[in-house]
């Protein structure tokens, strides 16, 4: 028989005490933080001579796994740039513009971002240098992307290249350690990863095709 686990009130309170909110004020145009449990917003990013509306680039933002990047689009130019989630700090810009978005925009373990890159490829960027990058398949247009769990700096996404039958499914290690793998071949454009992150569900659909149906295979 399974019996439910409860928490007490004060295992409640811990976890709840763990939580904050990032948010824009878009009448000050400021980034702010603040915990859930005691308000107290701290304010990330507020206008300066320099930079006079730095929210603007976090207008819709993603936060890194771990709570501690914010990554935001310029909503004028569409250039990416990332800035501090948890302390007052500046916004780094990278010099690639949103070419689209996709489900995930950081890696599972915080170390790099990633987004399909406007002219072409996925821009893959170390949160710890985001004005260093890679742009991977710069040939092709991403589709869709998704991190992988383990290991935790691999991204799996997939390209649309000059293909008219369907696209292919390919691995990238963020940290370019190793070249990017060939997945499968002339696949459906959508996939997925299963909840363990390290499962990846897609579909091969074409006509008379006993092969046709939906596969599951491990992350290499």
């Amino acid at each position: 028989m399974k019996t439910k686990r409860e928490l007490r009130p004060w295992q409640v309170g811990e976890r709840y005490a763990e939580l904050a909110a990032v948010y824009t004020d878009i009448t000050l145009e400021e980034l702010r933080r603040s915990p859930l449990a005691s308000p107290a917003p701290v304010v990330l990013l507020q206008p300066s001579a320099a930079d006079p509306q730095p929210s603007a680039l976090f207008n819709g933002f993603w936060l890194s796994p771990n709570g501690a990047t914010a990554a935001g689009v310029n909503s004028i130019g569409g250039s990416v740039a990332i800035a501090s989630a948890t302390a007052s700090g500046p916004v780094t810009a990278t010099p690639s513009v949103l070419g689209g978005f996709t489900a995930d925009f950081f890696t599972a373990d915080s170390s790099h971002l990633f987004f399909p890159n406007l002219g072409g490829g996925l821009a893959i960027y170390s949160v710890a240098n985001p004005t260093s990058y890679v742009v991977a398949g710069s040939a092709s247009s991403v589709v869709g992307a998704l991190a992988a769990g383990a290991p935790s700096s691999v991204v799996v996404f997939n390209i649309n290249p000059t293909n008219p039958v369907g696209t292919d499914l390919l691995w990238i290690d963020t940290a370019m350690s190793s070249p990017p793998a060939l997945i499968a071949h002339d696949v459906m454009p959508s996939f997925f990863l299963a909840q363990n992150k390290s499962t990846i569900v897609y579909a091969f659909a074409q006509a008379n095709n006993a092969l046709s149906g939906i596969y599951t295979l491990a992350v290499p």
